[in-house]
């Protein structure tokens, strides 16, 4: 038994030990001999920091015992050499956490799913009662909908369009010369960046450790030069303002971010009242298409026709399914109304942007 063995089984000696994982690179075939451990040990309480070293100090060289930086952890090497970080977390406000995201669809300034990626991706040494398999099984869900929408949402203001938004700060800061401040504004905003990549996507947030190469490898959907962009934005910081604001705008691309919320705000409408899954369809991708046309005037034209289109479409199979007779007394006619508003309000901002 390798040295890693014999201490989570230690831990499973502790009344208070519900469960025991395996997270990060060792969770998976993604790894090599000399790569760290995540271990997650889950409580009903957070067992005695004395109790920890007993056990620690039995297979470890080297013992930083409860650190608090993030979460309450030990960090250690252990005695064959690998480093080791292991994190004691409540298991019931590890569930309540999650339920906030995944159900209640409570969207954070950045890293919104991180916990949830870390529950998906867990992989069990130690649950005698089923505690961390229900909690798994609970969440392994499709990426809700709402939660999507919700991560866009609040996450799009906090990039640009409101007077707190990141990247007025970020400019701010540069013309006070202040560059703590803008390296302090520019992670916030690459932070709420990847939340929407991921959220658009509907993957969970892996954290903060190569999320280009994690996006580049599951992301379906990304910006144009993805990666050149946010390097370059990266290394305009000790350049102009000029070089900075060209940087933000061009990773910002609010265009491209309106037709995304558009088309998941029309297609979850006609879902809502039941229309047929294929025109639902059908609808996204002619809002998806609208991606690849450009930004002239002929083009705007090409944007409005293909409006009209997805408006038309939307609203007569919306008819056509109907009691034509009990349409105002349900869900049909807000929907129509509310495709319209959505419609309208992209072709203002579209129209005022530009």
């Amino acid at each position: 038994m390798v040295v890693f063995d014999k201490l989570w089984f230690e831990f499973t000696k502790l009344p208070e030990v519900t469960a025991i994982v395996l997270g990060g690179s060792r969770s998976s075939n993604n790894y090599d001999e000399s790569s760290d451990y995540d271990l997650y040990i889950y409580c009903t309480s957070i067992p005695d920091k004395d109790v920890r070293k007993l056990i620690l100090d039995k297979y470890c060289s080297y013992i930083e015992l409860n650190n608090q930086f993030w979460e309450c952890e030990d960090d250690c090497t252990l005695s064959d050499g690998i480093d080791i970080d292991i994190i004691y977390r409540n298991i019931n406000d590890f569930e309540n956490n999650i339920e906030n995201v995944v159900e209640k669809h409570h969207a954070g300034n950045g890293y919104t799913t991180c916990f949830w990626h870390n529950l998906k991706n867990s992989k069990i040494l130690y649950d005698p009662y089923k505690e961390f398999s229900r909690i798994q099984e609970r969440f392994a869900v499709p990426f809700p909908k709402e939660l999507k929408e919700n991560i866009i949402s609040k996450n799009f203001r906090l990039l640009t369009g409101n007077l707190p938004s990141y990247d007025k700060q970020i400019l701010k800061a540069f013309n006070r010369g202040d560059f703590v401040s803008v390296n302090h504004r520019i992670a916030a905003f690459i932070e709420s960046y990847f939340d929407i990549i991921f959220a658009i996507n509907e993957l969970t947030h892996p954290g903060e450790k190569r999320m280009i190469s994690y996006a580049k490898k599951h992301a379906k959907i990304l910006p144009k030069q993805f990666e050149e962009s946010l390097n370059m934005l990266l290394y305009s910081v000790g350049s102009s303002i000029g070089d900075v604001e060209k940087n933000l705008k061009n990773i910002i691309k609010k265009d491209k971010v309106l037709i995304f919320i558009k088309m998941i705000l029309i297609t979850s409408m006609l879902l809502l009242v039941k229309v047929n899954i294929f025109i639902s369809s059908m609808i996204g991708i002619l809002s998806l298409l609208q991606l690849f046309i450009g930004n002239s005037e002929v083009d705007r034209i090409k944007k409005t026709i293909m409006d009209l289109i997805i408006f038309l479409i939307s609203a007569l199979s919306i008819l056509f399914k109907s009691d034509l007779k009990g349409i105002v007394e349900n869900l049909d006619m807000i929907a129509i109304l509310g495709i319209l508003a959505v419609i309208s309000f992209y072709w203002i901002a579209e129209n005022k942007k530009n």
